[in-house]
């Protein structure tokens, strides 16, 4: 049939071209009659053409994956922001103890800790005597070391974590005149030594005990255990000391001595916080 109308449309073409359509007819019996390419796709009408075209052939199995050679390795990216802190991770065992250390080589004996709580602080003298300013609780330790000159012992009083609670009606222990009108609170911490001179004289009354225990926190109760004397000797003096107390308004009172002979350098004072 495609055949037949192929023959057809040529004889129709050759007609109008030669334009002897008027004047006859002409029969095209054999293939043979038309001269090979002088009828063009061109030449046929959208119904010829529309059924010279086949029919969709069966789809073709899938190639192999192509393989290309690797890429270079792209540029470092910028360093991502931090991230939120993760949860506190469960407490982890206990550790094995540690092996004893050896013996130190620090000769000082340490006396304490006492803790020390509602004692009276002295501060200015007044017709009554020395005046009560404060109540102090404390931590007191001391500390005592040959004299690097082997002429007897240093003995230092440490007392800290002090704090103290001022007496309505005292006055001021830097001694301006002012007078607490209400029970306030402040912090204080001091360190105070003391010499024990050794000589001829008083060789065999001390007896030095770092064992001991003392029955108090004074001086004289450490100095009677340890040494075997108290601050009325007269081989017992004062090298140095100091003591600072401050309120929670910035007041700040120094009371110390250094020197030989010994020299006061106090300063400042509390007062009452508005």
């Amino acid at each position: 049939m495609k055949r037949t109308l192929l023959i057809l449309c040529a004889v129709g073409f050759l007609a109008i071209a030669s334009g002897s359509f008027a004047a006859g007819h002409f029969v095209i019996t054999s293939s043979s009659q038309i001269k090979p390419g002088t009828i063009s796709l061109a030449n046929l009408s959208a119904s010829a053409r529309s059924h010279l075209r086949g029919e969709r052939g069966a789809r073709g199995n899938q190639g192999p994956a192509g393989v290309g050679s690797k890429g270079d390795t792209g540029a470092t990216g910028a360093t991502g922001a931090t991230g939120p802190q993760g949860s506190q991770g469960p407490k982890g065992d206990k550790g094995d103890k540690g092996d004893k250390g050896d013996p130190g080589t620090d000769a000082s004996n340490v006396v304490g800790p006492f803790a020390i709580t509602n004692k009276p602080d002295n501060g200015c003298t007044t017709s009554n005597g020395g005046e009560t300013w404060a109540n102090d609780s404390l931590t007191r330790e001391y500390v005592v070391q040959v004299d690097p000159a082997g002429d007897g012992y240093n003995v230092t009083r440490y007392d800290t974590n002090g704090i103290y609670t001022t007496v309505a009606g005292a006055h001021d222990p830097g001694c301006s005149g002012a007078t607490f009108t209400s029970a306030q609170t402040g912090s204080f911490n001091g360190v105070w030594t003391m010499h024990v001179a050794v000589d001829g004289s008083n060789a065999d009354s001390i007896d030095y005990n770092p064992d001991a225990q003392p029955t108090g926190s004074t001086w004289d109760e450490v100095l009677t255990a340890v040494l075997g004397t108290d601050t009325n000797d007269g081989h017992v003096s004062t090298t140095s000391y100091e003591f600072d107390y401050r309120n929670s308004c910035g007041d700040h009172w120094r009371d110390a001595a250094f020197g030989s002979p010994l020299a006061f350098y106090g300063s400042g004072g509390i007062t009452d916080c508005p």
